[in-house]
């Protein structure tokens, strides 16, 4: 290999750790643009001013304490400026949208600022100089600090509301990872018999769902097809009909449709529809989903690893309860960059796609402080643990969550 082939490789590969943080950087603006969209109904409702130069000042102050690199110093008021501006914009317009609500003819909220290089709404600093943190007290009177007591809702939830009918089936009986499967009695995973079992102890079902490649969602877990049938190749390189042909392995049932096992379980139980979307375009999969659950009569959910997955399910289906789930997301088993894990570990993308309930794995729960988890939990959101394999992890789990997905036993 040339130098120059060589060097193409590595550019490649530095574009491609680019474009993975340039993707979450837009993801994380569009969840500041829906959390600002939330602080324009709460000036409203305080009669308080949509622009505050102090807020400004202090967010760019923190910012500058946190930052190592002096290329961010330079430029991070710069970049902050077009933010806010855009932030201020969106405000705008949902205040004008609410006005409108109420009635035509009221005057719209003036813009107060303008961002250019000589406007920057932030005071300037030289590189290598330090700025002491703003004060806060205004800010501490004018909107107040989010403080949590149990029990009690202080602040709008990011997460979307339940009924109380949608609660009652979301938390009230664990769920049956992948049905109530039972390799010893040749009953599979993700397979019609392990429905009609979960069915008859009175469990909910969490099933997967990937996509055939003629576009049919198929329930299957794995992206390969390897363990639980024997051949080899992925899931979406195989036909529908030809899916059908393999024998799961043991019992040697069919590979059920979505459509199929919606028909078996026919709302006699509630079910958990995860959705298979790690690096597929965003679309196909999540809309053939949706042609099949529209016309579904029982209690479902949506869930997804992909926050993107469920954001396009809040735009396009947003009556259906959706799920974000999350973990540590490990590098030996996620192959994803160091900043992606971090906001997908901490649940920083749930403005964007408003989840009705977290689905969290149980041993993660137990060791970290994820303190976002414990505010939207506060504030309402259910929060369901995966996957419990004995009774002793299911008591503990329940301690600090509302319910389980669980395999291998049955709890009590």
């Amino acid at each position: 290999m040339s130098e120059s082939d060589q060097s193409l490789g590595n550019l490649e590969g530095l574009r491609e750790d680019i474009d993975e943080i340039d993707r979450s950087l837009v993801a994380l603006l569009e969840s500041r643009l829906e959390i600002c969209k939330a602080m324009a109904e709460v000036k409203k409702g305080g009669h308080l001013t949509i622009r505050s130069v102090e807020r400004e000042q202090e967010v760019i102050s923190q910012l500058i304490h946190q930052s190592q690199d002096e290329n961010i110093l330079r430029h991070i008021e710069h970049i902050y400026a077009h933010i806010f501006q855009m932030c201020l914009e969106v405000q705008e317009e949902q205040l004008s949208s609410s006005i409108d609500q109420v009635g035509k003819g009221q005057e719209s909220v003036k813009r107060s600022y303008k961002v250019d290089d000589e406007h920057l709404p932030i005071q300037r600093h030289s590189p290598g100089k330090r700025l002491k943190p703003m004060g806060t007290g205004i800010i501490k009177r004018n909107l107040g600090r989010i403080r949590w007591r149990k029990g009690e809702l202080v602040n709008a939830p990011r997460s979307a509301p339940l009924n109380a009918e949608q609660r009652a089936w979301l938390t009230q009986i664990g769920f049956a990872h992948r049905g109530l499967h039972d390799a010893l009695n040749n009953v599979p995973e993700n397979s019609l018999p392990a429905f009609e079992a979960a069915i008859s102890q009175g469990f909910g079902i969490e099933l997967d769902v990937h996509l055939s490649s003629d576009g049919v969602p198929m329930v299957f877990h794995d992206e390969e097809i390897g363990r639980m049938t024997g051949l080899e190749g992925e899931i979406k390189e195989y036909t529908c009909a030809e899916l059908k042909q393999m024998p799961l392995i043991p019992g040697g049932f069919s590979i059920p449709t979505l459509k199929e096992a919606l028909e078996l379980i026919k709302g006699q139980t509630p079910i958990l529809v995860e959705i298979k979307n790690y690096s597929q375009p965003i679309g196909p999969l999540e809309s053939a989903v949706a042609e099949v659950i529209k016309d579904y009569k029982g209690s479902l959910t949506i869930q997804s690893f992909n926050p993107m997955s469920l954001k396009w399910f809040y735009r396009h289906m947003p009556h259906i309860v959706r799920g974000l789930i999350a973990y540590s997301f490990p590098v030996e088993e996620v192959p994803i960059k160091a900043t992606t894990r971090f906001l997908l570990k901490n649940l920083l993308f749930t403005p964007i796609c408003k989840p009705h309930y977290i689905a969290y794995e149980h041993q993660d729960l137990a060791r970290h402080r994820l303190r976002r988890l414990h505010r939207m939990r506060v504030r309402g959101t259910p929060v369901l643990v995966w996957t419990i394999r004995t009774q002793e992890q299911a008591d503990l789990a329940l301690k600090r969550a509302d319910n389980i997905i669980f395999e291998g036993f049955q709890p009590s």
